[in-house]
């Protein structure tokens, strides 16, 4: 998949999004940068909202989504869409996504897609009897986990072209945490439990790949002695963890190569 982020991009992935928003039945209102959209249709406010949100092909697009539930689902504090995201339009397109339940009876929503396009969607719900249940589902705890891990990966990267050296090194020794968990579970099955009483002298893995530049891409490597110091380590965090993921859950699909390509992407602009 080629990545191709522009201001043009986003107007037509928003408007996608919009479209499907728009066609759900508990839907009531949209709202970006305080611009109400009245409809899929309605281009101009479209576009005005998208020159708000796009400063540079790092930029989200936020959507505050008003919507009806009824009050079993009002109450309970549960996921509104993200254990249906499909309602939303998204399919197998989902590279990380992060979400929690609000104080207020709703949700934020936190993705980005394969295809770079990121979206923080703010759930207002108000509660109206009569309406139609979501078509909520199971999520695989597993896979949501690797969700979030590849959505902190997306935060990590952007923070780290926009120069916020700090906090992208903060959120990329989260994400070698991750990998060390792997690792961790990975143990535990091998010895058949989870109580070791002396370590292993094991070999770690992200650090394996860390030492080992010329498996790395050259886009990564810049003037930045910093730069390249975080760049190396994000590598090696989320090349360690879609390879350790892969090895240990049959239903996690790699996504390496995806999030390669929006970080080649980025370097470019």
């Amino acid at each position: 998949m080629e990545i191709a982020i522009s201001k043009e991009f986003m107007y037509k992935e928003t408007k996608k999004l919009i479209q499907y928003i728009f066609g759900l039945p508990e839907s009531i209102s949209i709202e970006i940068k305080g611009i109400l959209i009245s409809s899929s249709k309605d281009e101009q406010k479209i576009i005005k909202a998208i020159n708000k949100c796009y400063n540079d092909a790092y930029s989200d697009v936020d959507i505050e989504m008003k919507i009806k539930l009824n009050e079993t689902e009002y109450n309970n504090n549960s996921p509104i869409y993200s254990d249906c995201i499909s309602s939303l339009g998204f399919q197998d397109d989902i590279l990380g996504m992060s979400h929690y339940r609000t104080e207020s009876h709703g949700e934020v929503i936190r993705v980005c897609k394969m295809n770079g396009m990121r979206f923080n969607l703010i759930v207002n719900a108000l509660c109206k009897e009569e309406t139609v249940t979501l078509p909520h589902g199971y999520v695989v705890e597993s896979l949501e986990k690797a969700d979030n891990f590849w959505f902190i990966a997306v935060q990590a990267l952007g923070k780290l072209m926009r120069k916020d050296y700090l906090i992208s090194t903060h959120l990329t020794h989260m994400l070698v945490q991750e990998t060390l968990v792997l690792q961790m579970n990975i143990r535990d099955n091998e010895k058949n439990t989870n109580v070791h009483r002396y370590g292993y002298a094991e070999k770690l893995n992200y650090l394996s790949i860390y030492n080992d530049e010329s498996t790395m891409p050259s886009f990564l490597k810049v003037s930045d002695e910093t730069y390249n110091h975080i760049s190396k380590l994000l590598y090696s965090a989320v090349k360690s963890y879609d390879g350790l993921s892969v090895s240990l859950n049959d239903l996690y699909k790699s996504r390496i190569e995806k999030y390669l390509a929006i970080w080649e992407f980025y370097c470019k602009e």
